[in-house]
């Protein structure tokens, strides 16, 4: 049977332990599965966006689910907001311009699943 226990690091932070399945290795770990709705509420600049994001683990829990916006065209991804409690739901406030956005889930060893899909949509500049 699989067993997590936990253990900690030089000064006492705690960190999740991995131990053998009984035949000297550790168990596989699935990844966290993420599906991000498309975003609703005021599409313009200084509105609330809302986002919610269904997530799953297969082969224990979800701890949280990270939302990531980056604009259209860009590399550079904003840092996630998290949340730590389904419903997974999450308000920005953005610019004008056009974004794309995408969530994250960590599972109960905090390993990062897939990426979900991907929402593109636009904040229109404020009248």
């Amino acid at each position: 049977a699989n067993t997590v226990c936990a253990g900690s690091l030089s000064g006492g932070l705690p960190f999740p332990t991995r131990i053998s399945t009984g035949n000297g290795n550790p168990p596989d770990n699935e990844p966290a599965q993420t599906v991000l709705a498309a975003p609703t509420g005021d599409f313009t600049e200084g509105g609330e966006l809302n986002f919610t994001a269904q997530a799953t683990d297969p082969d224990g829990f979800v701890t949280r689910v990270s939302l990531h916006i980056r604009e259209a065209g860009s590399d550079i991804i904003s840092g996630g907001a998290a949340d730590q409690e389904a419903p997974y739901e999450f308000t920005r406030s953005l610019r004008a311009g056009t974004y794309v956005a995408f969530a994250v889930a960590y599972d109960n060893f905090d390993m990062p699943g897939d990426r979900s899909n991907e929402v593109t949509f636009t904040v229109s500049p404020a009248q």
